[in-house]
């Protein structure tokens, strides 16, 4: 799928995602302070896709029950070190169905990727002081597919 097609996606419709369905039960966006937009699409089944701002760069994730807590730039889980490689804020908006985040909340995150590519993106909602961490690696539109 192209990507402004992956950005109309909407609760109630299915997509596969690395050959897996995606059943989508909510969406909403986080306006960056720089202005940027990210997109954020959850399942039924607890993963997320996330499309960023111009770059346009998806990542598919799922939810991991963890409380990592991230020394010196680093975070281990699972015995897997992960490097600090972004970090970002902004407000959520345009919520729509199911969604992980209350809207207008500030939240902040911070992406941890390992040798292998794979991101822990560490997600804190500043209103109400939850995390979310996702764990998850960059895809290819092409791994977005009408079901």
């Amino acid at each position: 799928m192209h990507i402004q097609s992956i950005l109309l996606l909407h609760p109630g419709q299915e997509v596969s995602v690395n050959n897996n369905p995606f059943d989508c039960v909510g969406r909403w966006s986080t306006v960056l302070d720089n202005g940027e937009t990210l997109h954020w699409f959850v399942d039924t089944e607890d993963h997320v896709l996330t499309v960023a701002g111009e770059e346009e760069e998806l990542v598919f994730f799922r939810l991991v029950d963890i409380n990592p807590e991230p020394q010196e730039e680093r975070v281990i889980y699972e015995g897997v070190e992960y490097e600090n490689s972004y970090d970002d804020s902004g407000y959520v908006k345009d919520g729509s169905g199911e969604t992980l985040l209350d809207e207008d909340n500030h939240i902040t995150f911070a992406d941890y990727e390992s040798s292998e590519g794979n991101i822990l993106r560490i997600v804190t909602d500043e209103d109400t002081g939850e995390h979310l961490v996702l764990l998850g690696q960059v895809i290819a539109e092409d791994d977005v597919n009408e079901w």
